[in-house]
């Protein structure tokens, strides 16, 4: 029988996907839209629609500044989310206002 090792980068995108999903999930059960997340942590919507869906590999600075926002101990984001895809939570934006033209 032949042994099959973890490939290093099939394991960090695991991790980015499990970050992904968890800064998701938190930001939607704390009621927060992504425009909010992202100015209160500084930085940008896109990039944190970005993190969001897995495309970004953010830095650990980045992280705490979106913990600190979240109102969250950073451990929380690396927690299995079991049953949770990315795509069942409810979109990031922020609803348009009838005032918005």
């Amino acid at each position: 029988m032949q042994h099959q090792e973890k490939q290093p980068q099939d394991e960090a995108d695991r991790v980015k996907q499990r970050v992904a999903r968890n800064v998701r999930r938190l930001r939607v059960a704390a009621g927060i839209a992504q425009d909010q997340l992202a100015l209160d942590a500084g930085l940008e919507r896109a990039w944190v629609g970005h993190l969001e869906s897995g495309k970004k590999n953010p830095t650990l600075l980045t992280l705490a500044k979106i913990t600190a926002a979240l109102k969250c101990d950073i451990a929380e984001l690396f927690l299995p989310v079991e049953g949770v895809t990315v795509a069942e939570l409810r979109r990031g934006r922020k609803p348009k206002s009838p005032h918005d033209n």
